[in-house]
């Protein structure tokens, strides 16, 4: 990876996976941002303006990947936008792909394979 400490957010509700992707990645050298909802994800984006990776779930309290989507890239338009959800609805995801997401990784997954999800897409835009 060239960009050194990346800043990645991680917008996910269920608390168990947030801090299990947090910690994996600060170990991984990241500097790592959490939201559980649509409002703390907003207000990340304010507050640091930009992270080099997202990582974004469907479906979370306050709206959901499709409301905010835009949001983060009309704010963070270099960001890449990982949807990480257990979500099995097919249009969902294509219309997130559609909207600007690079890539889909369906939970549960192997957070070593998401890092190399990550790694890839970073690698690409360096």
């Amino acid at each position: 990876m060239n960009i050194p400490n990346p800043k990645v957010l991680v917008i996910e509700d269920d608390g168990t996976v947030r801090r299990m992707l947090v910690r994996f990645l600060r170990l991984n050298r990241y500097l790592v941002k959490d939201a559980t909802d649509f409002e703390e994800a907003m207000q990340a984006i304010e507050e640091d303006q930009c992270f080099d990776v997202i990582l974004l779930d469907v479906n979370f309290p306050g709206g959901g990947g499709l409301e905010l989507l835009p949001h983060l890239k009309q704010k963070c338009s270099d960001a890449t936008v990982i949807v990480v959800s257990a979500t099995e609805d097919l249009n969902v995801v294509s219309q997130l792909m559609e909207d600007g997401a690079a890539d889909f990784v369906a939970k549960p997954f192997d957070v070593t394979q998401l890092l190399e999800h990550i790694e890839r897409h970073l690698h690409a835009h360096s």
